[in-house]
């Protein structure tokens, strides 16, 4: 019971310091922002995160699972007679649909936060080996497969912040060209 709700305590911090990220960005939120955005005390808040790193850093983690998840899902998706345009197409969503976290993945592989960062970076390097599988998986084999799967994610990350009106058609026209 107590584990249960320390759980649910945690995923609602987390989903307030989500909330007031994609408001004001990594270095706007403070702690006290948190506890005031989930009607807790700091003091309460301070048992499950000890600092505004620790918990940038678990909301780092527990973006890159939800980005994962998306990406495992569309790889599954693939097939072998999957058209490149159909599968560029199928990954921009995962990035772009409604309710993706790469808003969130952006701040923090931006922010000040050195372990936020440096588990959004291993993340991302750990998407670029699934990406590279999902292109063998399409027949898309080649010299540029390596160089093709480590940009995915880069271009991805950039339209978002570039203000691009319709970044998921950019991406699918940069990826299928």
């Amino acid at each position: 019971m107590a584990t249960r709700l320390n759980n649910q305590i945690s995923d609602k911090l987390l989903s307030a310091a989500e909330k007031l990220v994609t408001e004001r960005g990594a270095e706007g939120m403070s702690l006290g922002d948190v506890a005031a955005c989930c009607d807790i005390s700091k003091g309460t808040l301070y048992y499950y995160f000890k600092t505004r790193d620790e918990l940038l850093a678990a909301l780092a983690e527990r973006c890159s699972s939800a980005l994962e998840e998306r990406l495992f899902a569309w790889m599954d998706g693939l097939t072998a007679v999957t058209s490149a345009e159909d599968a560029a197409k199928s990954l921009a969503a995962v990035f772009f649909s409604e309710g993706s976290p790469l808003p969130i993945f952006r701040e923090l592989i931006s922010c000040f936060s050195d372990e936020a960062k440096s588990i959004c970076s291993a993340a991302a390097e750990a998407w670029r080996i699934v990406l590279e599988i999902a292109s063998l998986r399409l027949g898309l084999a080649g010299e540029s497969l390596a160089a093709r799967s480590a940009l995915v994610v880069p271009l991805a990350v950039g339209l978002s912040a570039s203000g691009e009106e319709d970044p998921e058609k950019a991406l699918v026209t940069l990826l299928a060209g």
